[in-house]
């Protein structure tokens, strides 16, 4: 059996200890050397695009996130690592929403494994804004073109309960989470109308509180989709979580969205909250799920 890799003081540097240990479990020697080349891959952006790094900053979980100074300015490195997924479709999104309800997008590696980010002021998490205050930010999100090579939504699912298979607490059965993939992609694939952008993982810590510009997100999942999908995104993951069925009724009304689609993503998506949120937040996903009849929690004998 392998000896099981330690993150170490040095991992702190760059991210939290506990996601560079998930990372070293998942990824192995290749999450080893990457932690180990990252400092020297910062400090070839910064004197490629002439920034001096500062310190991390806190949250980042798929990716190494530093806040650094160009010319006096605040601004972020993002370095995506080479398991990463996302990298060319999130800076397509960002160039695409040009600032407009997203932070700027400053400069981008070739690979789009680095970024160079406007720095959100003050930042913080916008956890009590309303429901009318996304439906605007929604709004603007949705407008510009899908950039090309934007994966679908069903593509975009696939992911995401890729991830969700990792299955934390063991609170699913494969079974159940298996049908509530397959039942999830399924809707994707029966959304009618022309696709349009979605950030795909529109979650309060995704969206920031800006001094001038009102609401930005950041770490976009993005895909081709439908808003009812950020709208079930939203709706599910604010707290308390119990309400969600009341936020999703007033952003369905305030999208003009029927009330019963944006509900049946939320207790599809429930399934990968259940899998992947800290486990006092998973079991409220669950007793959410059971309490909404979701019928991705049947057993396999159908009862």
């Amino acid at each position: 059996m392998s000896r099981r890799l330690q993150a170490t003081n040095s991992d702190a540097e760059l991210v939290d200890v506990s996601v560079a240990q998930r990372w070293l479990d998942h990824h192995g020697q290749q999450a080893r050397a990457w932690l180990d080349e990252a400092p020297g891959i910062a400090q070839s952006w910064a004197r490629k695009w002439h920034f001096t790094v500062e310190a991390p900053l806190a949250g980042g979980s798929v990716s190494v996130v530093l806040s650094v100074k160009r010319a006096g300015t605040p601004a972020v490195l993002k370095l995506a690592p080479p398991w990463s997924r996302w990298s060319q479709e999130e800076a397509a999104a960002l160039r695409a929403w040009d600032g407009h309800g997203a932070a700027a997008l400053l400069a981008a590696s070739d690979d789009a494994r680095a970024l160079l980010l406007e720095r959100v002021w003050p930042g913080t998490p916008a956890d009590s804004r309303t429901a009318e205050d996304l439906a605007t930010l929604l709004t603007k999100l949705s407008r510009p073109a899908v950039p090309p090579g934007m994966p679908s939504l069903a593509d975009a699912l696939k992911l995401r309960f890729d991830r969700a298979a990792e299955n934390r607490h063991g609170l699913l059965s494969l079974e159940q989470l298996e049908r509530a993939r397959r039942d999830a992609i399924d809707l994707a694939q029966t959304l009618q109308g022309q696709p349009l952008l979605c950030h795909g993982d529109l979650q309060s810590k995704n969206i920031l509180l800006s001094s001038d510009r009102d609401l930005l997100v950041i770490d976009p999942n993005p895909c081709a989709g439908q808003p009812v999908y950020d709208a079930a995104l939203w709706a599910l993951t604010q707290l308390p979580i119990p309400a969600a069925p009341e936020r999703t009724a007033t952003i369905a009304a305030l999208l003009g969205l029927p009330e019963n689609e944006v509900l049946r993503w939320v207790i599809l998506l429930a399934a990968v909250e259940v899998c992947l949120a800290s486990l006092d937040r998973a079991e409220a996903y669950l007793e959410l799920a059971e309490h909404l009849n979701a019928e991705w929690l049947r057993d396999v004998r159908g009862h």
